[in-house]
């Protein structure tokens, strides 16, 4: 048992460590690719003179019979991402538990989504429906790899570790987001550096996907094998895969609704991550717009943000294990730190101190929050595991997944349609509502309640 359990460890933190770096080039780069795609395919004012790259200027293009703006194309694939990804993941999230299909479904994705990425190097027909789509399928597998990696993990905390309870969970999940991030961060800086050397903009970005997308294959492809077959339901006499697979969803959704901690828990880290998210993107199209930052600029953020999400990580590990903190202070606080972060956003609107007016700045701002949110995305983890039903963990993560690929369009979509009839900026206030709001649900969760909730539903 101790030598299968290593081995699961190790195939854990192998298929965290492939798909990272395509999931933080593909959540920094590929806004990047787009809104620079967009402006090479843009238009004037007139729909005939091609644009001009330029501060604070507004160029258009034509996408799905829409006139949109370059800033809001980006934003227009970053909700077709999330659309697709909740229509997809949902009915697949229950056909994975059948048999040993959530590791076959985990090899699907991984050879899908590191093809995807490596393919942006490949001229497939309109650069920009070509784009748009290959961002779809990366940004589908990297959520299915994350969903199916990480439900796995509350269920070998507490059945392998020679730990016990919250420890456990820290331990694992802080030790795996740090090696993963460190991958990560190595694999981004060969990126930029390969992104720098090539003197075209939108080949360099389109270069550096395609080395993350050749890590994710290469180590992701084979790593899987290091992970033990996890046999799941197996359909009753009479059932199609099928209809089974929807009744499971159906089953897992009961359950989530059903922990009414749990899941307050759950919609609290829904809204802070969905703050941060929209938060990035904000800031990346004040970078563009406003202090005309290039490309090969705005990839350091792709270093920037793995490297400050393990610093976070690893101090969150100290301060745990030191002063025996709850990982439920440690979300509240970090996420505190963060909205203070994402105010700046807001501030810059008012003054020309503060608030993103230069390069060095939105950078600095993007390596404190990876620092502050690295914490609270493992905190979270660690929290869901602990407090989830006995023998029903990957179920709750299952849960957790649905709820958040079925909702995070929802900010994507304000933003667009703030920027469409305001400025950027006034899109600020909402990240940091959604944060704020998700500290108040936050700090209102009885911890004690939903264990004891918890043992209710507990299975053998």
């Amino acid at each position: 048992m101790k030598s299968v359990a290593r081995r699961e460890r190790w195939g854990y933190y192998a298929v965290l460590s492939s798909h990272m770096p395509a999931l933080f080039m593909g959540g920094l780069v590929i806004p990047v690719l787009c809104e620079k795609l967009a402006f090479h395919h843009a238009f004037e004012q007139d729909n005939i003179t091609p644009c001009i790259e330029r501060p604070n200027y507004v160029c258009h293009v034509q996408f799905l019979g829409m006139l949109l703006s370059t800033s809001s194309f980006m934003l227009v694939v970053t909700i077709l991402v999330s659309i697709v990804q909740a229509v997809i993941l949902m009915p697949l999230s229950g056909f994975a538990d059948l048999g040993d299909h959530r590791r076959q479904l985990l090899l699907l994705f991984t050879v899908v989504g590191g093809t995807s990425a490596c393919l942006q190097l490949v001229p497939l027909g309109n650069p920009l429906y070509s784009t748009a789509a290959l961002a779809v399928v990366c940004a589908l597998s990297t959520s299915a790899v994350s969903s199916y990696a990480l439900s796995l993990v509350p269920a070998y905390a507490k059945a392998h570790s020679k730990l016990h309870g919250e420890q456990a969970a820290v331990e694992l999940s802080s030790r795996g987001g740090a090696i993963s991030l460190v991958c990560s961060t190595l694999v981004t800086a060969a990126a930029y550096g390969i992104s720098q050397a090539i003197h075209d903009e939108i080949l360099g970005l389109k270069a550096s996907l395609a080395l993350g997308g050749a890590w994710w294959l290469i180590v992701g492809g084979g790593s899987w094998r290091l992970l033990s077959v996890h046999q799941g339901n197996v359909p009753p006499p009479g059932f199609s895969k099928l209809v089974y697979s929807l009744a499971s969803v159906m089953d897992t959704f009961k359950l989530g609704f059903k922990l009414s901690n749990i899941f307050l828990a759950q919609f609290a880290f829904l809204l802070i991550s969905e703050g941060t998210n929209t938060s990035g993107l904000i800031t990346i199209l004040i970078a563009r717009n406003e202090l005309n930052m290039q490309s090969r600029d705005l990839t350091v953020l792709t270093i920037a943000s793995p490297l400050g999400c393990s610093l976070g990580i690893v101090a969150m590990l100290t301060l745990t294990s030191k002063y025996n903190l709850s990982v439920k202070h440690i979300m509240i606080t970090m996420s505190l730190l963060t909205a203070v972060v994402i105010s700046l956003n807001v501030i810059g609107r008012y003054t020309n101190l503060i608030g993103f007016h230069s390069k060095w700045e939105v950078i600095t701002a993007f390596i404190a929050s990876a620092i502050f949110y690295g914490p609270v995305l493992v905190s979270f983890r660690t929290l869901l595991a602990e407090i989830s039903p006995k023998g029903r963990e990957c179920q709750l993560f299952t849960f957790n997944t649905l709820l958040s690929t079925g909702t995070n369009w929802i900010g994507t979509l304000a933003v667009l349609y703030i920027i469409q009839h305001s400025e950027i900026r006034l899109a600020g206030f909402l990240s940091l509502a959604l944060v704020l709001l998700g500290v108040a649900i936050l700090s209102r969760i009885d911890l004690a309640a939903a264990r004891s909730q918890s043992e209710v539903y507990a299975v053998a």
